[in-house]
């Protein structure tokens, strides 16, 4: 990939340099605003951060949002195939994009049609990365960050650059092409950090109900155990641990404080806050034996065995082993496991903030080895597992980054005009001939 032969300076803070043959604009003479009411007929879309613009039946269906558009949509606005949308009071985070659909948006959002002939989705690119997102928030209002809005009086204001309309084709065409291949490795890889946690699952659940030796097995009379090892008995939790309460309103200094949101789903890794901190209401004191299970929304699986002292909130029960028989890391992990963790999530009560209680978990009858020597070969071989699955995941992720860094580096260049790529479209397309 090489650069232009020519380059001339502008007067952008953003970008200092562009090709000869280039221009620079105000955002006024390439986009004007498109308010036109009254298409609640056309299908609901949604400006997004990751993705720009899509349909809002493909973001309710691959994430956890609510629909929260008004019934009456009279006072939506139209977006047209080619336009570019932007969400004012996230603009400077990304939130915009070309659409390829017709539809309507929110009221709030600013629909921008474009004015001269002009490929959009160059700027659906340009306007995407971190050089104008920049430009974006020096250009939005507000007293704090989740206030601030631009408007498109602002935004029309703004300066941006026009590549010649044929350059403009073959930058979308390039770029379209490689962010499709990008997207796809990282796609598969996501899906080997899926495949490689669900392992990690299946393989706690394998263990801590079946050893890591061959046993005869038992069937029992609990619904949610099929069988256990022989050798092993069933016991009431509330006979293995009590649930203890220790509250107060306050945090010491450097004292270790535990909130749900440092918590990871599935692990039971946390970070820690020390100092001053925010919290609400009381906290509980725990001690480093102690095992925290959280009873809101028990199917995040926030389950923390924390090896020190420290408070948390109250939403985690705070789990003290009362039998010297049994091994706290042992039980962490059985509290961990998926098949405990759904029989828990199965007692649940409250529609939007689903709750699980200590009267139902620890009434359940849990398996435990017969010997405190056993629990602690099946920690250690879990903890040697488990270590060697984080550490394919955690290079997994790695390779994420550094493909999403290239991509956005990539992008960024070639929509600034410091790589030509006229010679790439041009290549592929006499292979593709050829």
């Amino acid at each position: 990939m090489k650069p232009y032969k020519e380059y001339k300076t502008v007067d952008l803070e953003w970008v200092k340099e562009i090709p000869t043959h280039w221009d620079v604009m105000p955002n006024i003479s390439l986009f004007e605003e498109r308010i036109e009411r009254g298409h609640d007929e056309l299908q609901m879309l949604a400006v997004t951060i990751k993705n720009g613009v899509i349909t809002q039946q493909e973001l309710l269906e691959n994430s956890s949002k609510k629909d929260s558009s008004n019934d009456d949509k009279s006072k939506y606005k139209r977006v047209n195939v080619g336009d570019l949308a932007y969400n004012k009071m996230r603009m400077w985070q990304g939130a915009v994009g070309h659409s390829a659909y017709e539809g309507i948006v929110s009221p709030a959002y600013i629909v921008l049609k474009p004015r001269e002939d002009i490929v959009s989705k160059y700027y659906h690119y340009l306007y995407r990365t971190p050089l104008y997102t920049e430009v974006s928030y020096q250009n939005s209002y507000g007293i704090h960050k989740d206030q601030l809005s631009l408007r498109y009086k602002d935004f029309k204001r703004m300066y941006t650059i026009l590549p010649p309309l044929r350059e403009q084709q073959v930058i979308v065409e390039y770029l379209d092409n490689k962010v499709e291949e990008l997207d796809t490795l990282i796609s598969t890889e996501n899906e080997k950090i899926e495949v490689l946690k669900e392992y990690k699952k299946a393989l706690i659940d394998q263990v801590v109900f079946g050893g890591i030796e061959s046993y005869e097995k038992q069937k029992t009379d609990e619904i949610w155990l099929k069988s256990i090892p022989s050798e092993w008995s069933l016991c009431p939790l509330k006979t293995i641990v009590r649930e203890v309460n220790n509250s107060r309103s306050d945090i010491k200094e450097n004292e270790v404080y535990i909130a749900l949101d440092q918590i990871e789903s599935g692990t039971g890794r946390f970070s820690y806050v020390g100092g001053e901190v925010e919290f609400d209401s009381k906290v509980k004191e725990f001690k480093d034996t102690d095992i925290l299970f959280c009873k809101l929304r028990p199917y995040l699986a926030k389950v923390v065995f924390p090896k020190c002292e420290g408070v948390c909130v109250g939403e985690l029960l705070v789990l003290r082993p009362i039998s010297k028989d049994v091994d706290p890391e042992f039980l962490h992990y059985l509290l961990l496991s998926p098949s405990f963790i759904n029989l828990v999530n199965s007692s649940t009560y409250g529609a939007k903030m689903p709750r699980a209680n200590w009267g139902f978990i620890g009434n359940q009858k849990v398996p435990i080895p017969d010997t405190k020597e056993e629990q602690k070969k099946i920690v250690d071989y879990l903890n040697e597992k488990i270590e060697g699955i984080d550490k394919l995941i955690e290079q997994t992720q790695l390779k994420i980054s550094e493909v999403e860094s290239y991509k956005e580096t990539l992008i960024t260049n070639v929509v600034t005009g410091k790589i030509d790529v006229k010679n790439l479209v041009n290549d592929r397309r006499e292979v593709y001939v050829n």
